[in-house]
């Protein structure tokens, strides 16, 4: 299953209101979910800019993911 980046971005808006977590400074979590509301495996989260990519990982089977 391969999300395009702007469904990864919603997903990402969406997801931090009903998060409810509280992060350390410097930190970033993000759970991905489809249209079913089930989180999504093995999803690519990228992180940075237009210009510049700082980083990018995939998402565990709870569909989570989190940069330090």
């Amino acid at each position: 299953m391969h999300l395009s980046a702007w469904t990864v971005f919603a997903l990402l808006l969406i997801s931090f209101p009903s998060s409810g977590q509280t992060c350390s400074p410097g930190e970033l979590r993000v759970l991905v979910k489809d249209s079913e509301e089930s989180p999504v495996f093995d999803a690519e989260v990228h992180l940075g800019s237009d210009t510049s990519e700082i980083g990018m990982l995939k998402t565990e089977t709870s569909g989570y993911v989190g940069f330090e």
